[in-house]
């Protein structure tokens, strides 16, 4: 019961297990030694950059669902869901191009790892 492994689930009346705390501690020194820099402001403006590229494919995805959701909408609505969904994924795509590609690079990370995480849970 559950996706997860039965070591990243919390107890009854826990607000944070021990096992879930660690790894996010490990992925975040991860994240700060990956990301180290001469200075502390370019260290945290890539970690910043990175988090608002992801959040930008957060937009593209939620786009693409409104496109697949309007399916079933009226066909004003429909064209009004599918602008607004184009429109939105022009923009973060356009404010993705803006970006360094060693900045593109990190933000690439998270998806392929959800990837491999999602397809190996699928396999069990």
């Amino acid at each position: 019961a559950g996706a997860f492994l039965r070591w990243f689930r919390t107890r009854p009346g826990e607000r944070a297990s021990p096992a879930n705390l660690l790894t996010v501690g490990v992925l975040v020194s991860l994240v700060a030694i990956g990301t180290a820099s001469p200075s502390l402001a370019q260290q945290f403006s890539a970690i910043v950059n990175v988090t608002v590229l992801l959040s930008l494919y957060c937009f593209a995805i939620a786009a693409l669902s409104l496109i697949r959701l309007s399916r079933g909408f009226t066909p004003g609505r429909r064209a009004v869901a599918v602008a607004t969904a184009m429109a939105t994924i022009g923009c973060a795509l356009a404010l993705t191009f803006t970006a360094k590609p060693v900045e593109l690079a990190w933000s690439l990370v998270p998806p392929a790892g959800a990837a491999l995480l999602y397809l190996w849970l699928r396999r069990r």
